[in-house]
């Protein structure tokens, strides 16, 4: 009776162990919503490690259900070692699985597929070919992969670009949120003007000559950089924009947001929303910045309430 109790609570942990694994994968690669896949990992996590406890030790629960008592002589000498045998095959098992989970992090992954952008987009600079050839190298890059290959389609893209970047100087919305955007002696917004501009130049409304990719032309490349120069100038007037918060303060709303999704995604009772909430609002109060100026904003005549819900 004993060997099958620990026969069935070490399949158990094996169960528990694959389980968890995969449920950690599906909701590091599988789920969109970012506050279930972040439940769906912690969960995967928990279950792994619960069923690795029961693949170490599965004989503690006939032990305590059964009261077993520990073999003596050369049948314990035997079961002590295929015990520790037992141990460190599991073991090196968990090694494995925990390292696979601890390796595909987004904290691992993304520098890593970062760095490996930059260098084949590196090394595809600097390789002499052929026009085809070095258009062909250019659309392997992650970035170029969805670009556009007719003229018509460049030229609608360019536009769109074009559009983008007009609209901080015409929409105060987006000026107040990124001001950078607006500010030219930023290089990052001056070398996307930089980049229109070039793109200005050079657009014609039908290509002069056959061809083959427009990533080929003169043209197409610069409508290439210059999107490439707005994300760069768009990523940096985030940046700036939300460099005066404090540390307190980014804690405080990434806590805010994690409890708030949590609410949304999760099942809980109005008591227990409540309780939340006030936890939530006080936690809000401490980070509260110190050296506010009364009746300072950002935007003339809209508080960030009214600009949150549009």
């Amino acid at each position: 009776m004993s060997t099958l109790l620990t026969m069935f609570v070490a399949m158990a942990g094996g169960g528990l162990v694959t389980w968890g694994w995969l449920r950690y994968l599906r909701g590091r690669f599988r789920v969109k919503d970012r506050a279930v896949g972040v439940s769906a990992r912690r969960s995967g996590v928990v279950m792994a490690v619960g069923g690795g406890l029961l693949l170490l030790l599965p004989e503690v629960p006939s032990h305590l259900l059964l009261d077993v008592q520990p073999s003596t002589g050369v049948e314990g000498a035997f079961g002590a070692v295929a015990a520790w045998v037992w141990r460190l095959s599991v073991l090196a098992g968990l090694t494995l699985v925990y390292g696979s989970m601890a390796l595909v992090r987004e904290r691992v992954t993304r520098p890593i597929r970062e760095a490996a952008e930059h260098g084949v987009a590196t090394v595809v600079s600097l390789v002499p070919v052929g026009t085809a050839g070095s258009v062909r190298r250019m659309r392997r890059m992650p970035h170029l992969a969805a670009f556009p290959r007719d003229w018509g389609s460049l030229v609608e893209h360019d536009r769109m670009l074009t559009r983008r970047l007009l609209d901080y100087e015409r929409n105060l919305d987006l000026a107040a949120n990124l001001p950078a955007m607006r500010d030219h002696s930023v290089p990052e917004t001056a070398a996307a003007w930089r980049a229109m501009m070039r793109c200005d130049s050079l657009r014609t409304h039908m290509p002069v000559g056959r061809v083959v990719d427009v990533l080929a032309t003169d043209y197409g490349r610069s409508v290439a950089d210059f999107a490439v120069a707005l994300a760069a100038a768009e990523d940096n007037a985030r940046r700036l924009a939300t460099d005066n918060l404090s540390g307190d303060e980014v804690l405080a709303l990434a806590e805010a947001e994690r409890l708030l999704a949590f609410v949304r995604s999760s099942h809980t009772t109005p008591t227990e929303r409540a309780a939340a909430y006030d936890a939530l609002v006080a936690q809000l109060g401490r980070a509260r910045p110190d050296g506010a100026v009364e009746g300072e904003r950002s935007h003339p005549w809209l508080d960030v309430t009214e600009r949150a819900v549009g």
